[in-house]
Formats: C-alpha cells, structure tokens, sequence
C-alpha cells in the first residue's frame, strides 16, 4: 500500500515538473527555464518567474531574438543568458524605447548577451537598457548596441562591468533638447534621480565607442550623471554621493 502511494506521489511531481517548465528536478525549487524550448519568448520566460519569489535562470539558446520586454515587481529575480558558453544570443528591440526594462523593484541580471536598439530616440531616456524605480540591475561581458543611450538608471541599482557600448556616432549632439532637459547625446550609461532619491552605481572595465563628442572620455568614459530638479535637467554630479566610476575606456 505505502509502495503505490509513493509511485502516485512520484507520478504527480513528474506531471507537475512537465506542466511547469522551469521547475528544478532537483529540489523541486524554480531555478531556470529555456527559452525558446519552455518559452517562446524571454517575456513569457520572465512572467512565469515572477509569479513566485524565487530567483529564476533564464537560459536563451543562440538565436536572433526580436523583442522589448519589461521585468516589474520586486518578486522578480532574474537571471538572463546564454543557454552555453559562447553562443551568440541577441536581442533586437521591437519597442522603439528599449529592449529591456526593469521597474518597480525588480532584480535582473544580464550576462553575456548582445543588445541592440538602433531606433532614433523618441524620449530623453530611450535606451537599450532602461532601470528604474528602486530595481536592481547587474550587467557583465554584454556587447550593448544603442541609439538614444546603452543604460538609463533612474533611482535605481546598478553594476556595471566589463560591457562593451556602441553609440550612433558624434552625428547627434542634442536630441533631447526639445524635451526640456540639457542632454549631451548618446550617452553609454546615463544615470538620474532627485536629490532625494539617489543612484547607487558601480561602473568599471567597460569600452565605450562612437558616442556622443560631449561625453567626457577619462576614467569616467561613457558614464554621465544627471540631476533631476523640476522636470530640467542639470548635470550636478554631486547628487550622486554613491557613484563609483571605476577605470573605464572610451574611444
């Protein structure tokens, strides 16, 4: 009797782990999901993982992938990369703001991945990475192609280390001038926030390439902070008390 009850038992977890892909054999715990083998998209990948408040593992098989997705909520932990070492996993935005966005205290990590958004700007923040309120992202060994800018970080977390940021050239010198803020073109990472709620940054090891000729190409290459105040910006880098620009290159 106790022999049939454990095989019905072991018969119910092994429909359950094929109903939920993602769902660890091991443990029994969500760790990763496959994507496109579970999930058609990395969007469908990462709305399964936050409907728990478990760190989730997406992994992308090598394959152009032509999507804008967001990652919302502070149940989100997620993890995106290649399902192996060296495939080529890249991501094409279908939105013209981003291709990533994380908001609303969402935690995300990108690993080795190639982004790509090369639509003209429509907002002073469209970049291929946008992050904000309170999130968390952590970027590593990614290759970041943009037009507007490669990360935009409003109140929000960042690491950012060992990428490589291409902009559209020194072809567009202020395109968020009509918007009402001071911008200095393309910028690689663009960090903002009120003074009262401040971004926390670690910045190092990039390589930053063809941006915008305003951008200042020292050991803070690539990384421009902007204070928000009434809606203007103003380019008070003593807003951000938490900002560490570690050694970067530009070009």
């Amino acid at each position: 009797m106790r022999v049939k009850q454990l095989n019905v038992i072991f018969a119910f977890m092994m429909l359950f782990q094929v109903c939920w892909p993602g769902i660890s054999s091991a443990q029994g715990k969500m760790t990763y999901a496959h994507v496109p083998r579970n999930y058609k998209t990395i969007q469908g990948a990462v709305n399964f993982g936050c409907r728990y408040d478990r760190p989730l593992t997406i992994l992308v098989a090598a394959n152009l992938y032509e999507e804008s997705f967001t990652v919302a909520g502070k149940f989100c932990d997620i993890t995106i990369k290649p399902r192996y070492e060296g495939n080529l996993v890249t991501i094409l935005n279908s939105d013209p703001g981003y291709v990533i966005r994380v908001t609303d205290g969402a935690k995300v990590r990108l690993l080795d991945l190639t982004l790509k958004n090369y639509t003209p700007p429509y907002g002073p923040y469209d970049s291929a990475v946008l992050v904000e309120r309170n999130s968390t992202l952590v970027m590593r060994n990614n290759h970041v192609d943009f037009a507007g800018h490669g990360v935009s970080a409003i109140s929000a977390k960042v690491e950012i280390v060992g990428n490589y940021f291409r902009g559209p050239g020194p072809t567009i010198s202020d395109p968020y001038a009509e918007f009402g803020y001071r911008g200095s073109g393309a910028m690689g990472v663009l960090l903002l926030g009120p003074v009262v709620s401040r971004v926390s940054a670690v910045i190092g090891g990039n390589h930053f390439v063809d941006l915008d000729t305003a951008v200042d190409n020292s050991e803070t290459a690539g990384v421009y902070p902007l204070s928000l105040r009434k809606g203007h910006g103003t380019g008070d880098s003593n807003t951000y008390l938490n900002v560490l620009a570690l050694v970067n290159h530009g070009d």
